[in-house]
């Protein structure tokens, strides 16, 4: 019976087919001039079956790149950057219910978007190989194939300029991917594509748990959520004596400070899940409460609408979840993407890391301190800026010569959703350099 429903499926993901693919009614949006598609692309034949969703940029589409946006987690679907993000229309922040409005700072106005949701077995992509492990080499290995088969069918889009864009543990996703486009393009040309750069915000690149604590931890004590004493103990007796009496005191005042903490945005404010499907299947996380933060309900009520389903020819009983958390606790994290800093940029691909600096998930301070890691990166120059339209200061530019770090006043992890505006200059400054 397993083989059966596996042949249905790999009979019903036919693969990329743009003709075929293309949504004429997208679900909520109103009339739009863009063309939009929705589809699946079949690697190893048929042993992974990825979904993507692809929009024309909302101008002169046939002058834009191609940029491919990675979700993050490890797990999660790239499709909460279209709803909550940087898509065409988002989210109404804070509504109870789906309702989307014009994004006036949309990436779509900067480029062609694809969204692929890897590694398989995210959101309505499916996975059919007992043997395989989940990690960020096949992540990279695999993302590969994916771009590769999806160009192959937009033959429109072969010889575009290419960037890849995410959040979160897209930080590892991404230069994983880079990695294996520059070392596949040296070997087969004629498969080349033609990735210019890189973007990721708040991102990993120290990919440990324990590195990703401590500087987390000094981003609450700089900032002051921490009283002097405890401060001065995490500084001190933690550094030196982790396991003395002293040091745990001070770190279980630390958790009953991130208790009532917004981690993804210090100075915001938590949300419940309103989740429908979540309210009979509680997610598995080890500690459920910090991850709270964030409601993924309206998402999870979206693509698990019958009607969105029909109109993206989506099976009725395929399950759509933000984050697939069998991947998040079977992932092997066998790489770090700081040590491939120095490769993409001697490879000629130009290198975005911005991070919000009201993020404590990936916070500002760890960002800096993994960079203090990466052979031969040095600072350039550090200088703020502000928003063109209102003048008011939008955060601070850091050169490095291998990358460019932008840090953005006012943003938490989710930095195109906290502050578009800002983003969008961001991104715009970054794509149209020479």
């Amino acid at each position: 019976m397993r083989y059966l429903i596996f042949l249905v499926l790999v009979i019903r993901n036919l693969g990329v087919d743009p003709q075929n693919d293309e949504i004429f009614d997208w679900p909520y949006y109103p009339i739009h001039n863009f063309k939009t598609y929705n589809g699946f692309v079949d690697i190893y034949n048929g042993k992974q079956v990825i979904h993507y969703i692809f929009m024309e940029s909302i101008t002169n589409p046939e002058n834009k790149p191609l940029i491919i946006q990675f979700g993050g987690g490890p797990g999660c679907s790239s499709l909460a950057g279209l709803i909550s993000g940087i898509g065409p229309y988002v989210r109404i922040w804070g509504s109870d219910k789906m309702e989307l409005t014009e994004n006036p700072y949309t990436l779509h106005k900067l480029g062609n978007v694809l969204y692929l949701d890897i590694p398989a077995g995210v959101g309505y992509s499916e996975l059919h190989d007992d043997d395989y492990q989940w990690s960020d080499t096949n992540t990279g290995l695999d993302s590969y194939e994916i771009i590769k088969t999806w160009l192959n069918a937009f033959q429109n889009y072969k010889e575009r300029d290419v960037w890849i864009s995410g959040v979160s543990y897209s930080g590892m996703y991404i230069p994983c991917t880079a990695e294996v486009i520059v070392k596949k393009n040296k070997q087969f040309p004629e498969d080349k594509i033609n990735l210019k750069g890189i973007m990721v915000g708040n991102g990993v690149l120290v990919n440990e748990d324990e590195f990703i604590y401590k500087w987390n931890r000094e981003y609450l004590v700089k900032r002051n959520f921490l009283d002097l004493v405890t401060q001065n103990i995490m500084q001190i007796s933690c550094t030196k004596y982790p396991n003395s009496a002293s040091c745990q005191r001070a770190l279980e005042r630390e958790k009953i400070v991130r208790k009532n903490l917004n981690p993804y945005n210090v100075y915001g404010y938590c949300y419940g899940d309103s989740s429908i499907y979540h309210k009979n299947n509680q997610r598995n996380f080890k500690d459920v409460e910090d991850y709270s933060c964030i409601d993924d309900g309206i998402l999870n009520n979206y693509f698990n609408n019958p009607e969105v389903k029909q109109k993206l020819g989506i099976p009725e009983d395929k399950k759509w979840d933000s984050c697939n958390i069998d991947i998040f606790l079977n992932y092997k994290r066998d790489k770090h993407s700081h040590t491939l800093m120095k490769f993409l940029f001697d490879n000629n691909i130009r290198i975005l890391q911005y991070s919000g600096n009201a993020d404590d998930v990936i916070s500002v301070d760890y960002t800096y301190a993994s960079f203090k890691l990466i052979d031969g990166l040095t600072q350039l120059s550090r200088k703020p800026f502000a928003n063109k339209q209102t003048q008011q200061m939008a955060g601070w530019i850091v050169e490095y010569n291998y990358l460019t770090f932008y840090i953005i006043r006012g943003a938490g992890h989710m930095v195109p959703t906290d502050q578009r505006a800002n983003t969008f200059q961001m991104y715009e400054e970054f794509l149209n350099r020479e």
